[in-house]
């Protein structure tokens, strides 16, 4: 109600800036240092420039409500409500500024209705003041900016901190992530400060950014505006919406969120970070997530080593050459060996050699009337019913005596002497139209190459079935060429189909490998207890042995009196020791 988000902006400038040249002038002083944690410290510095934005704004903006990381949050009070409050970090980056490290930052954000809406953060080290707006975009130095391109893990930069936590557990943890994620993204940043990480991907440099365990509020919520005016993604590692009180942060374009998320999904050890909040996992979800941790470790053992084969986001093989998604590692020599692989192995020599049989072929590119003559000669050859040489004479004949016009009777001697001599090799009845053919010819008075192609038009009716066959060769001697329908649409959406379902089936049997695993475990634990069970008892009647055999030694010491009475004596207490060694030789062994 007291001003737009222009004048909260340049009111977040104004006291950034006035804290920027505090830390500027003790980044090079001797600094005194207080600890807060292990590894959370805070200087004067901090306290100082907290205390100056503080009152910078309270004096704009009195109704306004206020958390800082150096007083409010360290009395407790960290209630985050509807009414707009500012949210400090005076100095983000505290252990950079106490070893002259120049990546450190003020941070002011404004949440109306528990929305980031305002955030400014700035480098007095480096010069660098990053502002954003609620649907305005994001600046950097007055200069738009936007969030990298990049759509691959492989390629990206990721961006992270180890938190301040210091426990074996959370470090194991952290460790394990980082271990995992190092193998697929290109290489991995440790900034220090929180705030500049997130600007960081706002501006591109960076392309992931996530830590689980930072101090508060106060580190991200001027980074998230930023982010998001430049075109970026806020949200919590496992996926879900970002609870900003959460400790827990991820940010990167759209296009790299989802296969971030599943990264850290299968990150070893790291499901016990991302249960929901205020859920606790039960030891049997932990046993699952350790054993799918065992699993991940012998799938990067079994990997297959050919430069053939890529390995997609789920970790399953793919082969390069036909783009096939093999269900495991076993089936590459059989694929190796089948059709498919084979044949499209072919088709890229082919294509690599299709320009070299281009050039050879316009060389040797015969002439019309020779292509023509070698279709009908390569017609003749596969024409099952025709003898050889069928079309020679067909060809020959009009060059001897197209000057001579003929009368109707030679054409039908010419046919008649051609029919005893081909009659043999030809169907029954393929000259049953010679009468038709005889009575057209009466009434015209034409060449006998004319009256050649004009039988040739009336009998190819009744050319037996096959002699056109060759259908592809006659249509390209013509100039035309076959269009074959593309069925590779089909057979992807078909081979898509049955990757989802071998998918199912590798869910479900990774399940009954997780139940089975269980009732292995349940059965051992079980054996161990009976053999303990098993030990105690033996042990326990060892105890009574021996407590029995010195009651019997000090009651015959007291009454023996001679020598050989003694001797007779102790000889039950020998076979007593045999007993005892074999008591005890069997609670070893079991």
């Amino acid at each position: 109600d007291e001003g737009s988000l222009d004048q909260f902006l340049a009111a977040a400038v104004d006291a950034a800036q006035k804290a920027g040249q505090v830390i500027r002038k003790g980044f090079y002083e001797t600094k005194h240092v207080e600890h807060k944690g292990q590894v959370d410290l805070v200087t004067e510095t901090d306290k100082g420039c907290e205390e100056l934005v503080f009152n910078h704004l309270k004096q704009l903006f009195p109704s306004h409500k206020f958390i800082g990381e150096e007083t409010t949050a360290a009395n407790g009070v960290t209630e985050l409500t509807d009414e707009p409050t500012w949210i400090v970090d005076p100095l983000d980056g505290t252990t950079n500024f106490v070893h002259g490290f120049p990546f450190v930052c003020v941070s002011i954000g404004l949440t109306i209705g528990k929305v980031p809406v305002v955030g400014v953060v700035y480098n007095p080290i480096m010069d660098e003041l990053f502002t954003g707006v609620q649907g305005k975009g994001a600046f950097l130095n007055g200069k738009p900016i936007k969030v990298s391109t990049q759509s691959e893990l492989v390629t990206a930069l990721l961006l992270a901190e180890a938190g301040t936590k210091r426990d074996k557990a959370t470090l194991d943890d952290a460790t394990n992530r980082i271990n995992s994620l190092l193998t697929k993204v290109r290489s991995l940043r440790m900034g220090g400060s929180c705030a500049l990480d997130l600007c960081g991907v706002a501006c591109g440099r960076g392309d992931i950014f996530y830590e689980i365990g930072f101090g508060g509020p106060w580190d991200i919520a001027a980074g998230i505006v930023i982010v998001r005016e430049a075109g970026g993604l806020i949200f919590d590692p496992s996926g879900k919406e970002l609870d900003i009180t959460s400790q827990r942060i991820a940010a990167s374009n759209a296009s790299l969120k989802e296969l971030f998320v599943e990264a850290l999904r299968l990150t070893n050890g790291a499901a016990f970070n991302f249960i929901g909040e205020g859920e606790v996992m039960d030891a049997q979800a932990k046993k699952k997530a350790l054993f799918r941790s065992k699993l991940n470790a012998k799938k990067k053992e079994t990997r297959i080593d050919s430069p053939l084969v890529r390995y997609n986001e789920s970790e399953q093989p793919v082969c390069r050459v036909c783009n096939v998604v093999l269900k495991s590692e076993s089936l590459w020599d059989v694929h190796q060996a089948s059709r498919k692989h084979h044949e499209a192995i072919d088709n890229l020599k082919a294509s690599a050699a299709g320009v070299q049989r281009g050039n050879k072929h316009a060389e040797t590119k015969p002439t019309k009337v020779e292509s023509s003559a070698a279709a009908i000669s390569s017609k003749s050859q596969t024409s099952s019913g025709l003898p050889p040489n069928f079309f020679e004479s067909a060809i020959k004949h009009p060059e001897v005596e197209s000057s001579k016009p003929k009368n109707v009777q030679q054409p039908k001697q010419t046919i008649g002497s051609e029919t005893n001599k081909t009659k043999g090799p030809l169907p029954d009845g393929f000259f049953d139209n010679q009468k038709a053919d005889s009575s057209d010819t009466k009434t015209t008075s034409e060449p006998k190459e004319s009256q050649t192609q004009t039988t040739g038009t009336v009998v190819k009716g009744a050319l037996p079935s096959g002699f056109f066959d060759n259908k592809e060769a006659d249509l390209l001697a013509r100039g035309i060429k076959l269009v074959k329908p593309d069925i590779k649409d089909e057979y992807k959406e078909f081979e898509k189909l049955i990757q989802e379902d071998l998918q199912v089936v590798d869910s479900r049997m990774e399940e009954e490998e997780v139940d089975a695993a269980e009732t292995i475990e349940e059965e051992e634990q079980r054996e161990q207890r009976s053999y303990k069970e098993k030990v105690e008892i033996l042990k326990k009647r060892k105890m009574e042995l021996k407590a029995a055999r010195l009651a019997k030694r000090s009651k015959t010491s007291e009454g023996s009196v001679k020598k050989p009475k003694k001797t007779e004596e102790e000889s039950p207490s020998d076979d007593e020791d045999d007993e005892d060694s074999a008591v005890d030789w069997r609670a070893q062994h079991v």
